[in-house]
């Protein structure tokens, strides 16, 4: 079962690993992150989004130009997508 804490440990050791140049061990990272956060949140949310930004920039100190272009696009098709997140908004819309 997937974790809010999971996330966030994932995520942080992702930006760690990226901060001091490893970028393979940060893509896997990323790339596991958003897995969870697929599994938590569903495949068209902001987390995914959010974190798919971090792979572009990854792919940019890469020098993989065509593989952070083609996540552009796929981040502007999920933001394009209106989706709930969690049950909280549906909470503050029936108060």
């Amino acid at each position: 079962m997937f974790s809010r804490q999971k996330l966030i440990d994932t995520t942080s050791s992702a930006d760690t690993a990226m901060d001091k140049g490893d970028l393979d061990r940060a893509e896997t990272l990323y790339t596991k992150a958003i897995i969870i956060a697929e599994k938590m949140y569903g495949k068209n949310c902001v987390s995914v989004a959010s974190l798919l930004m971090s792979l572009v920039r990854l792919y940019k100190k890469k020098g993989d130009d065509w593989q952070a272009d083609f996540l552009k696009c796929k981040i502007q098709e999920i933001l394009a997508t209106p989706v709930e997140i969690s049950g909280q908004f549906r909470k503050l819309q029936e108060q």
